[in-house]
């Protein structure tokens, strides 16, 4: 289990271009699909919890995240994450869970231990461009897709230095408005209506 220690930041689609220029060089660009998972009975919508399964490139990943903690634009979440096969994938897309140890599938076991199955939600697109800091974080500049062709901008930081990476980002002269949301909540947004 880890703890998500990160700074998100909501951005209008003029300073997200701007970032773009204030941050320097990118070290790398992904493009994610999200592919976003609950129980039958919506439990992890209820919960404050997410089920995630993401796709970059050839690699997949398997993403419980459960709690809220936030203040500010700082949120902390408990974060259990695997690569996954493409096997398990296939199952879990298709409402079945895997077999064996997967540690967020036994995390989520354990907060729900009637869980048989899940059901998929729904599916964001994101294209995601990273930043060094010279904080020796990493910025993630976020362009997401959602279902019914909202389009959000985000900034976010994973830092375990929250108020040296905004000192920081506060000098590159581009307004920062703290995310009151995670994407999964911005996605049940999308798709509610």
């Amino acid at each position: 289990m880890a703890i998500e220690r990160e700074l998100k930041y909501h951005l209008d689609e003029a300073r997200y271009e701007r970032l773009k220029t204030a941050l320097g060089t990118p070290e790398r660009t992904k493009e994610q699909v999200n592919l976003y998972l609950d129980t039958p009975g919506r439990e992890l919508c209820d919960a404050h919890g997410a089920l995630r399964l993401r796709r970059e490139g050839d690699k997949r990943f398997l993403t419980y995240k459960r709690g809220k903690a936030q203040e500010g634009s700082f949120f902390e979440l408990h974060e259990f994450e695997v690569e996954a096969t493409p096997e398990q994938w296939s199952l879990l897309a298709g409402g079945k869970l895997p077999e064996g140890e997967l540690e967020p599938i036994d995390r989520l076991k354990h907060d729900f231990p009637h869980v048989n199955g899940v059901v998929t939600l729904g599916e964001a697109r994101n294209l995601r461009i990273c930043y060094p800091l010279p904080t020796g974080d990493t910025a993630e500049l976020d362009r997401t897709t959602f279902p019914n062709g909202r389009v959000d901008f985000e900034l976010e930081v994973e830092t375990e230095n929250p108020a040296e990476v905004e000192r920081h980002l506060e000098s590159l002269g581009v307004p920062l408005t703290p995310q009151t949301k995670t994407k999964f909540r911005r996605f049940l947004d999308a798709i509610s209506g």
